[in-house]
């Protein structure tokens, strides 16, 4: 418990110094905001059609030998694909060396979810959350009053978790005693922001990237068959409170 305790303290942190001594995180994170959204909003859709723009957007050029984001080609788009390329870009956007290797491991593609970084972020229950923790990258929290600018938001509509359950992923922006605004890809429009009521939301979670340098361990990411299992199982929300190290 104190080791969990402690990286947090750690997490934060980082977050202080980054802010003082290089762009920050969410200031990286809110101009990728500003690029996909000026590129139009392109329509939802959870098709193949886009999951294939998803994957071809986001290739490594060989020839610069740099990663290469055309956040035009993203569309048509569904949430967790504008959470997973806001958070590429903003990686990309960072003053931070990455390997080919880490890269490559990012790189979305057709594949089942719980698998490679894209399919932990793509997974039901807190799959981005997961992945972030796994990574060594920051943290998730339920504190409304923790919340910042820019950090990544979960909702579920419903009480299940896994292969039943209905929610958003989502970059949260700010929120009210009433309300709360986020940015997505949202239902019938594509990338855009919204606000909903709080109360329509059972369950939330909420994830901080603190470390950004720790993408640098995305090949070591490996199968995890307990996402990939709530493709059609339901679980306990403390069943995620354990896979999180909560």
């Amino acid at each position: 418990m104190l080791k969990k305790h402690l990286s947090r303290a750690i997490c934060i942190s980082l977050c202080l110094i980054h802010s003082v001594h290089a762009k920050s995180w969410q200031e990286n994170m809110r101009d990728s905001i500003i690029a996909i959204n000026s590129k139009g909003a392109g329509g939802y859709s959870t098709k193949d059609n886009a999951h294939d723009a998803l994957a071809t957007a986001v290739q490594w050029d060989q020839k610069r030998e740099q990663i290469s984001i055309n956040l035009a080609g993203a569309r048509p788009s569904f949430c967790s694909s504008a959470t997973y390329l806001a958070t590429l870009d903003a990686l990309k956007r960072s003053d931070i060396t990455i390997s080919e290797e880490a890269w490559r491991a990012l790189i979305p593609h057709r594949c089942q979810d719980g698998i490679s970084p894209w399919g932990w972020a793509n997974s039901n229950g807190p799959g981005y959350a997961m992945l972030i923790a796994q990574l060594g990258a920051g943290y998730s929290y339920q504190d409304w009053t923790h919340a910042q600018p820019y950090d990544i938001i979960k909702m579920w509509w419903t009480t299940a978790i896994g292969g039943s359950e209905s929610g958003h992923i989502a970059v949260y922006i700010t929120h009210d005693a009433q309300s709360v605004t986020f940015w997505s890809s949202n239902t019938g429009v594509g990338y855009s922001f919204k606000s909903i009521p709080r109360s329509s939301i059972k369950r939330v979670l909420f994830t901080r990237i603190c470390d950004p340098r720790a993408f640098r361990n995305a090949g070591t990411i490996s199968p995890n068959p307990w996402l990939t299992n709530l493709l059609r199982k339901n679980v306990s929300w403390k069943d995620c409170q354990q896979q999180l190290g909560h």
